[in-house]
Parts: C-alpha cells; structure tokens; sequence
C-alpha cells in the first residue's frame, strides 16, 4: 500500500515537472504569436488611419467646395447652412469657463510676472487651446486606466499566464492610443469651440445699415467680452428687412469657424429669427447713404392732411480714403457696382503702366469774301496697350448711395 503512495507521489511529480518544462518551452512560442498579434494589430490601425485621413480630407474638401462663391450661387440657403452645421466648429454662446481665471492660473504655475492686458489675442487663445486639450487627454487616459487596471505579475499564474495577461494590456493600450488618433480631428474642434466660447462669450448684432438698391443689410456682430468685432451682411428683401430690423435684439448669431492646419478660420454665420433663418457673410465693405428724402405737412392744406416732400440730394463725395491711401501702387476706381469700380480700377492701373496715344489733326480753311480762316482739330485716343495685371488684391471698397469705390493694389 506504501509502495503504491509513493509511485502515485512520483507520478504526480513527473506530470507537474512536464507541465512546466511545456510551460517554458512554449513561453517563446507565445511570445512570437503575440508579437505578431502586434504587428498585425499596428497594420491593421496604419490602414484605418490612412482611411481615416482620406475619409476627413474628401468630407472637408466636400465643405469647403460649399463655401466657394460659385456653388453658392447655385445652392439654396438651406443646403448652405445646413454644411456649415454638420461641418464647421460654431460658436453661439459663452462656455461655463472664465479665460481670466485659466490665463491667471498659467502664470501662476508657470511663474509668469505679465500684465494680462498687454497679453496678445493669439497668446490667449495658445494657452486656452492647451489648457482644454490637456483637459480632454486626461479625461480619456482615466477612461483607459478605469477600464484596463496596469498589469502586475501574478504569482498564482504560470510564465505564459502572466505573458499572456501583459500582450492582451499592450494590445488594449494600442487600440486606445489609435481610437484617439482616430477621433483626434473632433477632438481638436470640440477645444476650438470652447476656446472661442470662452474667450468671446457671447455674439451680438447690431444694425449698422441697409442698402435698398442691393437689398442688402449691414450688420456688426460683436461680443459680450469685447474681443470681437466683425462686419457681416444679409441678403434679404425689404420687407423682412424691416420686420428684422424691429426684431433684432432677439435674433440668435452663430458663427462658423474652420480649422485648418490648427488655425481657426471664419467661415460665416447664421442669424436665427423667430421662424426663418438667414445666412451671413463675412464683409470688409462699409455701406453709407448720404441723400435723404424730408417729408413735411403741406401749409396750404385746411385739414392738413397732404403731405410733400423735399429731396434733399449731396454731391456724392468719394471717401476719405480714395486716393489718399499709403501704399505706392494702388488703382483706385468707381462705378455703379463693384465690378464696374473694379474695371474701372484695372484701366487706370494699366494706363498708368503702359499707355499709347494716337492724334489726328485735320485743317480746315473758311472763306467769307476777301476774309479767310484755318482752324485745327486735334483728336486724341488713350488705351491701355496689352497690358496684363497679376498678383492685384482689393485693399479697400466703399458704396456710397449707389456708388461704388474701390483701391486696387498692384
């Protein structure tokens, strides 16, 4: 029976000692497996990346294609607008953050002695950007951390248990690392908006002007916090201009901001009114109208119930600007709309460049009996000879009741 214990003991013994002698030799077989496991896993993530890229390129070349004058003209309102939301980073009201409050804590940590009010605008918004980035990066490490505890070696496992355990954390912790590739670009416009938010807070309109002849409504759009100040204008029809006019305080501006190359770009906006919406674009335009119309009660009326008016019409005088800009090679002109200022702009360029004269001088000679004259007439042509401007750009334009101006340089 004793013999019996002891064969039984050894047995068991020479299994277990072949289990782990199994265990180590297969440790580097293993290793290889989840190696490749690896390398196939970083493939695979290389290729939806890649997809990834081409996915965000086709649907941001897709938005910026609707925001290109041409498609404008064809596309409706509606379609326009509804790209911009789907599409763009927005900004229509203030974030629960206070940038001072942030930008103060950044010096503090940083040991930064800096008057916040000589601080530039592009400083700020660097040091928002990195803190909300640093806010989202941390959030999503604790998701991982939260989800995937770090791996410890375990003395109740075996060589290849323990292996094991460390691959399947390195494979989770790749998988993460490449959903945050993945969703890097949303990432990046959900710090844009709270940046904007927060630096900005809150967009208001204000009505600066309204041009009959274009049908077209200037307005400025500006900030509660004072750090933004821009033109936009609204095309729309003079009976909604004014219903819009009345209506103002209460319309809700959004604007669309793109990010390209980490740089934020004003897109356009949206001004929301009680049941329409109406798109905004962005104007370096400025819109004045100087000839009124003054209506008055008509004297000779008993009942004084006519009326009369008087126009009372300016002589249009040009800007202050217009010719009277710094720069050396500027083209000024003025026209009945922008293009035709813009021609006008053009000849005077290319006249001042290269011009060709051609006079003609006819002789005529009168005879009154024993009296006779000779008069000479001189006919003299100017034009611009051939000449081609590149690399010009509007530097400046102005309609003033009807008239446009316009600074070309060259």
């Amino acid at each position: 029976m004793q013999n019996k214990s002891i064969i039984s003991t050894i047995s068991l013994s020479i299994i277990l000692s072949g289990c782990a002698f199994l265990d180590k030799t297969l440790a580097p077989v293993d290793s290889a497996i989840n190696t490749t496991k690896i390398v196939y896993t970083d493939t695979s993530h290389y290729l939806d990346s890649s997809l990834s890229t081409f996915s965000h390129q086709a649907k941001n070349t897709k938005s910026d294609l609707y925001e290109t004058s041409f498609v404008k003209y064809f596309m409706t309102d509606k379609y326009i607008l509804q790209n911009r939301e789907e599409s763009f980073i927005k900004w229509s009201g203030s974030s629960r953050y206070n940038s001072t409050t942030i930008i103060k804590e950044y010096f503090k940590n940083q040991k930064i002695t800096l008057d916040l009010k000589t601080l530039l605008l592009s400083d700020k918004m660097k040091i928002l950007q990195d803190y909300f980035y640093e806010k989202f990066e941390t959030k999503y490490i604790l998701e991982f951390t939260k989800n995937n505890p770090k791996v410890k070696y375990d003395m109740f496992l075996t060589d290849r248990q323990n292996i094991e355990n460390i691959y399947k954390y390195k494979l989770a912790l790749k998988e993460h690392e490449h959903q945050w590739d993945i969703n890097l670009e949303e990432v990046q416009k959900k710090v844009a908006a709270l940046l904007v938010s927060t630096l900005f807070g809150i967009p208001k309109v204000t009505f600066l002007a309204y041009d009959p002849y274009d049908e077209m409504m200037y307005l400025s759009l500006t900030s509660n916090k004072k750090n933004f100040n821009e033109k936009i204008k609204v095309e729309i029809d003079q009976n909604d201009a004014r219903k819009f006019q009345k209506s103002i305080v209460s319309l809700d501006p959004t604007i669309y901001f793109n990010l390209n190359e980490n740089k934020l770009e004003i897109i356009g906006a949206k001004l929301q009114g009680k049941y329409k919406q109406y798109r905004a674009e962005f104007t370096d335009t400025s819109y004045f109208r100087k000839n009124t119309i003054v209506f008055s009660n008509d004297t000779i009326d008993l009942k004084n119930q006519d009326v009369e008016y008087t126009k009372i019409v300016q002589n249009i005088t040009p800007p202050l600007w217009f010719y009277h800009l710094e720069e050396n090679k500027v083209g000024y002109g003025q026209g009945k709309n922008e293009k035709d200022a813009k021609v006008d702009a053009f000849n005077a360029i290319a006249q001042s460049i290269k011009v060709v004269v051609n006079s003609n001088f006819t002789a005529k000679k009168n005879i009154e009996g024993s009296f006779s004259t000779k008069t000479l007439k001189s006919d003299t042509n100017i034009k611009a000879d051939g000449i081609i401007i590149e690399n010009s750009q509007v530097i400046q334009s102005e309609k003033k009741d009807g008239i446009w101006f316009v600074a070309i340089k060259y």
